[in-house]
């Protein structure tokens, strides 16, 4: 604990709470890999919408950092309860009985891909809270951290657990071709735009989401969002690689980088500060990024890097519209919310006019699809 950062109370309350929310945790990979993904979403939603409530309103009744602790505590309670309801009496889970414990062969990797993730997604704020010498800039970047890591979570809370259950039938690269196409395509289409746009307008989005007091941080939330846009991928990647039981793949990667990453932090931190963490963290997303994207390709072949190319130019090419539109909407003086606004919709229309993305429509039909020849099935 360091002072002014953190309190023995606060840190008491992380620690109880997370053997509730391990609890939620299981019974999420339990009703996900039954395929219950209704399940999965209530969980999510329940625990999320507990510790929101939950924490607003003890902070309201004045329990300060304390307040908002406990409602996470209060949320992974509420969550682990609904798990374990839908694991007994959805799903028939016996808790009793002999205890048969996986395979380490089995564990051990995929515990080494999600502590490598884990470790690369927060050991920039660690060091960064060790070696500053500043609150307010350890301030500045946990709520530039905010933003960026919310589109990767979006990530590995909707995509990530769908892309297992399916590739889990699978056990080679080649036959996640399509599937991993699918789930990246997705993310670059609906999810990497709003990294970007925090690249881009990162001053913009501090002032509408926290005080004008944090606009300190706009520096360094851009560099965090090209970092997470990688990371994004890396996630994606890395549970490929675990779902086809190839998990020591982005275990020994990950691990080899969150190894470095840490001794780079320490020669940069001292000196460039918050901007040097998150160049360092940039750094290691790429890295890592790059060797699992490495081994993928080579297991697919070079025919798919060929046979993305036009989809890539289309995606530019949206990418370009939308741009363009907020560009022109910002120089008429409407403001940056409405230039947002503006350059957003043009960018999705383009997106479905290019199919770049198919969307489902309630009657049963794809918005995005293309038509279907007369004569073709």
């Amino acid at each position: 604990l360091r002072a002014g950062l953190e309190t023995a109370s606060v840190a008491a309350l992380v620690a109880l709470s997370l053997p509730f929310i391990s609890i939620a945790a299981t019974a999420r990979g339990g009703v996900q890999g039954r395929e219950r993904f209704g399940m999965v979403a209530s969980l999510q939603f329940v625990e999320i919408s507990c510790k929101v409530l939950c924490g607003t309103v003890l902070v309201l009744l004045g329990f300060g950092v304390a307040g908002a602790v406990a409602g996470f505590l209060i949320g992974g309670m509420v969550a682990a309860a609904l798990g374990l309801y839908y694991l007994i009496y959805r799903l028939g889970v016996r808790l009793r009985g002999p205890i048969e414990l996986p395979a380490l062969n089995m564990v051990a990797p995929m515990f080494g891909a999600l502590l490598g993730l884990s470790l690369l997604l927060n050991l920039d704020l660690v060091t960064l809270k060790l070696l500053s010498e500043g609150r307010a800039l350890v301030g500045y970047y946990q709520a530039g951290i905010v933003l960026a890591n919310a589109p990767y979570y979006l990530v590995t809370a909707a995509l990530v657990p769908i892309l297992f259950v399916q590739l889990a039938r699978f056990d080679s690269v080649a036959e996640t071709r399509k599937t991993v196409g699918e789930t990246l395509g997705m993310a670059f289409v609906l999810v990497l735009p709003i990294e970007l746009i925090l690249m881009v307008f990162p001053h913009e989005m501090l002032a509408m989401l926290f005080p004008s007091s944090y606009a300190p941080g706009a520096p360094s939330l851009r560099l965090l969002a090209i970092g997470n846009a990688l990371l994004i991928l890396v996630g994606i990647l890395s549970a490929t690689f675990q779902a086809i039981g190839r998990a020591k793949v982005p275990a020994l990667i990950l691990l080899a980088v969150a190894t470095v990453e840490p001794v780079v932090l320490w020669m940069v931190v001292p000196n460039r500060e918050a901007l040097g963490a998150a160049s360092v963290f940039i750094g290691a997303s790429a890295t890592a990024l790059l060797c699992l994207g490495a081994v993928y390709l080579r297991g697919l072949g070079t025919g798919a890097v060929r046979q993305a190319l036009p989809w890539l130019y289309r995606y530019v090419t949206a990418l370009g519209i939308g741009s363009v539109a907020g560009y022109a909407a910002l120089g008429t003086g409407v403001g940056s919310n409405v230039a947002l606004a503006v350059g957003g919709a043009c960018y999705l229309g383009a997106a479905l006019a290019l199919r770049l993305v198919i969307l489902p429509l309630p009657n049963g039909r794809m918005l995005g699809a293309k038509p279907v020849p007369s004569g073709e099935k």
